[in-house]
């Protein structure tokens, strides 16, 4: 009767042991899980406010090089009109000195 006690004692206490072990381990695997979709959240967090970022400096760059482009063209336009300007005051003046060379 001993042994039978003692074996029956014995796998009880293993079967305890293991329960405990199972709810120690679904317990840390609930943990790591809840960790992971916490981790997960917030690296998506993190790469949608560095996504609107992103679009924010985009957008900046954008206007920026729009206006860089204005100021280049308005820039050229007055060098072109200066040039133009010139050519046609060149022009009237040897239209002027041929006209009156020949008179």
């Amino acid at each position: 009767m001993n042994m039978k006690a003692l074996f029956l004692g014995l796998i009880l206490g293993t079967s305890y042991i293991g329960m405990v072990a199972e709810n120690d381990l679904d317990s840390a695997r609930d943990s790591a899980e809840s960790a992971f979709s916490h981790d997960r959240a917030e690296a998506r967090e993190k790469a949608d406010k560095v996504k609107t970022d992103v679009k924010s400096r985009e957008s900046e760059a954008r206007k920026d090089a729009e206006k860089g482009w204005a100021d280049v063209k308005s820039k050229a336009d007055n060098v072109n009109n200066v040039a133009e300007k010139n050519t046609r005051e060149t022009a009237d003046s040897i239209h002027n000195a041929a006209e009156k060379h020949q008179h």
